[in-house]
């Protein structure tokens, strides 16, 4: 859920983050299929921090990305492999609570 209200859904099988209020009205479409920048590949896991970034699990493209609350692309991070820094698969994301990134 974001600070205004607003609940963030990973659509998987549409390669997409959707906002919606809290009536369940669709407010924004984030991203779509590909590799690029807020281009997704089956995300599996999305959430907002305090200051509103929203950080997504792009699941098929082995990273984390990070999105201005606004929706545009800020960084990322992963590749696929196994070591520091890569991903296989990554399912989900979270913010701890001292918001350290």
């Amino acid at each position: 859920m974001s600070g205004s209200g607003g609940v963030f859904v990973a659509d998987s099988g549409n390669d997409r983050i959707v906002k919606m209020n809290r009536a369940g009205v669709r407010r924004q479409i984030l991203g779509k299929r590909g590799g690029g920048q807020v281009e997704f590949r089956n995300p599996r896991g999305v959430t907002v921090e305090p200051g509103g970034a929203i950080f997504i699990a792009d699941t098929g493209n082995y990273r984390i990305q990070r999105l201005y609350p606004s929706g545009a692309y800020q960084t990322e991070w992963g590749s696929q492999g196994t070591g520091v820094g890569y991903f296989r698969n990554p399912n989900g994301v979270t913010i701890d609570g001292s918001g350290d990134l």
